[in-house]
């Protein structure tokens, strides 16, 4: 088996260390490109695991491909939402999260507890599906920059209901809406 991580993320553990939130530490290749993958891959390898998978270029998405081609299972850990709440967009290009999930033969999907508070000595705990980012305490505005890495001091996990994203274009009314409002009309 072989263990890639992101080499510009050191959060939990130091660059050549794959960590988990609870101390859990693995050894793992840091790479910071998706060629970098390509390059490091012992060739007799069927196992890859590859985290945070949504800071790289999208050319990942073609290595993921490639090797399940092969034959190797590959396992891949990312954010599928950004703090916006929609597809996490690669660091280039124009593909986003949603179009590795479309490879995927099983999708494990994880969410956290809600942590806003739901009064003053209450948290939501609700099922949290969406990533709060936070500058000087108060959310993030939604045209501020999509790839930042942090953790409890930028983000927290939040539900749907209190997901907030100031400046978030409001969904237009589908077609079909503004055809039920012309038929209610009538």
């Amino acid at each position: 088996m072989q263990l890639f991580k992101f080499a510009h993320d050191a959060r939990y553990a130091d660059v050549n260390t794959m960590a988990s939130l609870d101390g859990m530490k693995l050894e793992a290749i840091p790479v910071s490109h998706s060629s970098d993958v390509v390059k490091h891959l012992d060739r007799s390898c069927n196992d890859v695991v590859i985290d945070e998978v949504q800071f790289f270029d999208d050319g990942i998405i073609d290595v993921v491909r490639a090797l399940i081609d092969r034959g190797v299972w590959v396992k891949v850990a990312g954010l599928t939402l950004d703090f916006r709440g929609v597809a996490f967009p690669f660091a280039s290009g124009e593909r986003s999260m949603s179009d590795l999930l479309v490879s995927a033969d099983r999708i494990i999907q994880l969410n956290a507890v809600c942590t806003a508070m739901k009064d003053v000595d209450r948290v939501c705990g609700n099922t949290a599906s969406r990533t709060q980012r936070l500058i000087d305490g108060k959310p993030a505005a939604y045209d501020s920059a999509i790839q930042t890495i942090g953790s409890t001091e930028l983000y927290e996990a939040r539900c749907v209901k209190h997901h907030e994203v100031p400046g978030r274009p409001v969904c237009p009314v589908t077609l079909e809406q503004q055809k039920l409002e012309l038929v209610r009309s009538l």
